[in-house]
């Protein structure tokens, strides 16, 4: 592990962030870990860790630093603490794309071509885990970032935004695959067909016509201060807001009203 391996594996945490809010540019998430894939040729297991968290690290910290004002501000917490806690979290998260990183190097060693696949597969499984262990944690998920491309997100509604982040890894793979050896293509062809798959499925239903069945529903939103939503001492003031806006939205004859 050198300076280029670290500025590398950095490069791909802050372009995975950028893909993110609220800079939203979705389309840096197809070639964001391909720097991390050069970071990683040639380097050791222990390596490979210790490079994925460094791209972990600066990616998380780069996207959750929110909670500090969380803690912060309704946490009671003074600055300090918040932010070293902050920190422990993005530690801790870190370690999901650094134990991919390692895997990258062992499957890169051992069984390089099949990497196009076990490299999507790994980092999926790991999101998932991240999802749920320790009570979870799917903030920052790979697959939000293609939120604004409607036709490659119909397909979640089959996968969830795991085969959104699974397909995205794929495509990563097999781009960083060929650029460092042009006679690795077969990632190519996967990740062409899949995709061809997810847009093949996607635009049409897009276009699909709306049922003749419809539900007006109306959607009220207080915007209740966070730190006064779940205080008894406000409780009277929020139900006067909600009831106010409630009042407002019959004028419409909705069938459903929702706070």
């Amino acid at each position: 592990m050198n300076l280029r391996s670290i500025s590398l594996a950095a490069g791909s945490g802050l372009l995975l962030a950028a893909t993110l809010p609220p800079f939203e540019l979705h389309f840096f998430a197809w070639i964001a870990l391909v720097p991390l894939y050069y970071a990683l040729n040639w380097q050791s297991v222990k390596s490979g860790f210790y490079i994925g968290g460094i791209a972990g690290l600066v990616f998380f910290g780069a996207t959750v630093f929110w909670v500090t004002n969380s803690i912060h501000y309704y946490g009671g917490i003074q600055l300090l603490p918040a932010s070293l806690i902050t920190l422990l979290l993005c530690a801790y998260l870190a370690l999901y794309p650094a134990l991919f990183g390692a895997a990258v190097v062992h499957v890169q060693r051992n069984y390089p071509g099949l990497l196009f696949l076990s490299a999507p597969a790994l980092w999926t499984t790991l999101e998932l885990a991240r999802t749920y262990i320790f009570s979870g944690f799917p903030w920052a998920l790979l697959g939000y970032s293609q939120a604004p491309v409607l036709p490659v997100i119909q397909f979640a509604d089959m996968t969830g935004v795991y085969g959104i982040s699974f397909l995205i890894v794929l495509v990563n793979t097999a781009f960083a695959d060929f650029l460092m050896d042009r006679k690795k293509y077969a990632g190519l062809i996967a990740a062409s067909l899949l995709i061809s798959v997810v847009l093949g499925y996607g635009i049409p239903k897009l276009h699909e016509p709306a049922g003749r069945e419809t539900v007006r529903i109306s959607v009220v939103q207080g915007n209740i201060e966070q730190d006064k939503k779940w205080d008894p001492e406000y409780q009277a003031e929020a139900i006067a807001v909600y009831a106010r806006l409630t009042r407002a939205a019959l004028r419409e004859n909705p069938d459903l009203v929702i706070w």
